[in-house]
């Protein structure tokens, strides 16, 4: 719900005279949701707090070529990031975000990620106690909990 809150606080700018800043008709906001259940919540949502004028919910990918934008977009936020970060293909939506769907000088977010790895070292997920490849196996003591 980042773009409803997003879209609720352009739309509530006011200058200091308290006379608003932002024509309520300049804030539009595509969210896609290949979710069912996600997408219906997000209509909820959105109605609950009057913004089905400005926000409209598509459920789809953003990858599938039949979705495409009435013009390209300003900004771009994404909740595709889980804890390995590559596993949900970001990097590839992104990419057909930028090639199909947003302003060269778009604004995305996240606009950056790091991964990070460390090696582990232990023994093979498919040794039993009973095995007998164990027997002369150089067991150190980063792998002894094993």
């Amino acid at each position: 719900m980042m773009g409803a809150k997003c879209t609720l606080d352009a739309i509530q700018e006011k200058d200091d005279d308290g006379t608003s800043t932002k024509n309520v008709k300049d804030v539009r906001v595509t969210s896609v949701e290949m979710a069912s259940a996600m997408a219906r919540l997000a209509r909820m949502t959105i109605k609950a707090n009057d913004l089905d004028s400005n926000i409209k919910v598509v459920e789809n990918h953003s990858m599938d070529e039949k979705f495409s934008l009435d013009q390209k977009a300003d900004m771009c936020t994404s909740e595709l990031l889980e804890s390995g970060l590559l596993g949900e293909g970001v990097i590839p939506s992104i990419r057909d975000a930028w090639s199909r769907h947003l302003k060269d000088d778009a604004v995305v977010i996240p606009r950056r990620a790091r991964v990070l790895a460390v090696l582990v070292e232990g023994l093979p997920l498919d040794v039993n106690d009973t095995d007998k490849t164990t027997e002369n196996l150089n067991v150190n003591a980063a792998t002894a909990f094993f």
